[in-house]
């Protein structure tokens, strides 16, 4: 028999061994993967929270860099800023994306104000938003010098000898399918500012008719896809019409760093565009769900500025530079409060993940969404002196595969499943995927264009670029370029080089590639984003960006944003494109 003392031992040895396998039972996630002897956070609940970091305080940055910890297991996160009530940004980051410890992520452009952000992670579903963390953008504003000022005061050696950039088409006839109804906008509502008398005239339109390849507005997802489907391979039906002047087109996207207090510089800008030669002004109109417009009946989408000021500035802006200038209408597709109040309307990532900012293709093409949008196209088309309206962000690749979007894709291609992959993953660039995303895509601005051809305006569409791959013409991302041009009037096409980091010298075989679409019908985007949030692409860089795609035979370029230009961008561009250049010529 044991002594009394080992016998004391034994039982609290075993009692302590019992309560540490209660524990387990109770709560098998503490030990974690490290083992009994680990000093790692066990991914217990309030791990499955992301920390955040930053930004919080005053920012003196427009583009501040999310940043929160890892969170094990994820393999997606999502991050929202909200301004005010109103959600403006609902992005999500793939894990294998952050680093070892913490996760980045950037921003759009923000003005001057108060917000908060918040994020979550996809660990086998969607976990807990965090608490929300306040911050402040303070940033002056400012002008970036008028570098040719003695010049751009004189009105006659300022304002282009067209009303309208010679190179730009005139609007094609509108196609036989009528809008749909639900988008007539009462002609009562046209503000008083009159049209400027470079409005394209819905008389000269050319001869092209709708592409036969169209559906109806209210067609099934399912439908089958008509045989007349237009192929990704094929030539565009419409020959150009208009000759390219000798400097070509010279645009920029516009979005005020802050609205409410716009106008104060309006003048200055103005001043400046002209200096630098600009002939295209790309106004931001806008989302669906928030306004820079003053949209009938639709109060609640007007953004804050225009609420607060009463200021439509749309209409003023482009009743002003459409004296001299081309003006376009922005209008943004990304819809992330329609989707909080429509969940069942997002579209799904291949990997099953619901996007919080991109709705499906078929409720995007055929959806209430899309009679939204089209009625957001017509108000504008009918009340404003725009020349053209232009749609961005209207990209798919990783996202569109929920069961509307497979089986809208399985009566097009006539298969059983979507193409996979060996590990069953849905091949995503798969070129059916690619082929039948054109074709939705197509059809959505099939209707757009004919509405905006109703009203003398045209219709622009933004599309990607690989620059490795130019053959591609993004077709695996819905937007091959041919078919897009047989449904739109031009495309405008995204080349940001200092973001996606390729050299600027590249343009050259950009050029040369997209101008064989026809030179009147393609724009070149230049961004100025650099390869992080707090880089830009430098002045030299687009400079020899801008010169690279002239050499390659497209002199039509789209600097974007405004917000980041500086006195050196604009030096550059005054010697590219000022007017003592067109004098000269």
């Amino acid at each position: 028999m044991a002594p009394k003392t080992n016998r004391s031992l034994a039982i609290v040895s075993f009692s302590l061994i019992l309560v540490f396998i209660m524990s387990l039972i109770q709560n098998p996630a503490a030990v974690g993967a490290q083992g009994l002897n680990s000093n790692q956070d066990s991914p217990s609940m309030a791990q499955t929270v992301p920390a955040l970091k930053s930004p919080s305080g005053t920012s003196s940055s427009t583009t501040p860099t999310f940043q929160w910890n890892v969170i094990r297991n994820a393999t997606i996160y999502q991050y929202q800023l909200v301004q005010g009530t109103t959600t403006i940004l609902s992005k999500t980051l793939a894990s294998n994306k952050c680093g070892s410890s913490s996760c980045s992520a950037t921003s759009m452009v923000l003005t001057p104000g108060t917000y908060k952000w918040r994020a979550r992670a996809y660990v086998r579903g969607w976990k807990n938003f965090s608490a929300y963390m306040s911050f402040s953008v303070s940033v002056p504003l400012t002008v970036a010098p008028i570098l040719a000022a003695p010049i751009a005061t004189d009105p006659a050696t300022v304002a282009p000898t067209s009303a309208a950039p010679t190179a730009t088409i005139p609007p094609t006839d509108v196609p036989t399918q009528a809008a749909p109804t639900a988008t007539v906008v009462s002609p009562t509502a046209v503000p008083t500012q009159a049209v400027p008398t470079n409005t394209p005239s819905p008389t000269a339109a050319p001869t092209l008719a709708a592409p036969t390849a169209t559906v109806p507005a209210t067609a099934a997802p399912t439908q089958v896809a008509p045989t007349a489907t237009p192929s990704p391979t094929a030539a565009p039906t419409q020959a150009p019409t208009a000759v390219p002047s000798t400097t070509g087109i010279h645009a920029i996207g516009l979005t005020w760093p802050d609205y409410s207090t716009s106008r104060a510089i309006v003048p200055q800008v103005e001043q400046q565009l002209k200096a630098a030669g600009m002939n295209m002004i790309a106004l931001n109109a806008g989302r669906v769900e928030w306004n820079y417009f003053k949209w009938a009946g639709n109060q609640s989408s007007w953004a804050g500025a225009v609420t607060d000021t009463g200021i439509d500035f749309l209409a003023q802006d482009a009743a002003r530079f459409g004296q001299w200038a081309h003006v376009d209408a922005m209008i943004d597709i990304l819809a992330p409060n329609y989707i909080l109040a429509h969940p069942d309307k997002a579209a799904i990532s291949a990997l099953g993940v619901p996007s919080t900012d991109l709705v499906s293709t078929v409720e995007m093409v055929n959806g209430a969404y899309s009679l939204r949008l089209l009625a957001m196209i017509e108000y504008i088309a009918a009340n404003y002196p725009v020349n053209s309206i232009s749609i961005t962000e209207l990209q798919y690749r990783i996202d569109g595969y929920g069961p509307d979007d497979k089986a809208s894709y399985l009566a097009y291609s006539k298969r059983t499943d979507w193409p996979r992959n060996s590990d069953g993953s849905i091949s995503i660039d798969d070129a059916s995927i690619g082929t039948w995303r054109s074709y939705m895509i197509g059809t959505l601005l099939s209707k757009a264009t004919a509405i905006a051809h109703k009203y003398g305006k045209q219709l622009f569409m933004d599309v990607n670029m690989n620059v490795n791959n130019m053959g591609l013409l993004e077709n695996n991302t819905g937007q091959n370029y041919k078919v897009m041009l047989q449904n739109a009037d031009k495309i405008i096409v995204w080349g940001y080089f200092a973001e996606d980091q390729f050299a600027p010298t590249a343009f050259v075989q950009v050029g040369q590639s997209l101008s064989q679409l026809g030179v009147d019908r393609v724009i070149l985007s230049i961004g100025l984003w650099g390869a992080t949030s707090t880089t830009t692409a430098s002045a030299s860089d687009v400079q020899v960006a801008i010169q690279s795609a002239k050499t390659g035979g497209m002199p039509n370029v789209w600097i974007t944003p405004y917000s980041l230009t500086n006195a050196a961008n604009w030096q550059s561009l005054d010697a590219l494109w000022g007017p003592q250049l067109a004098l000269a010529q």
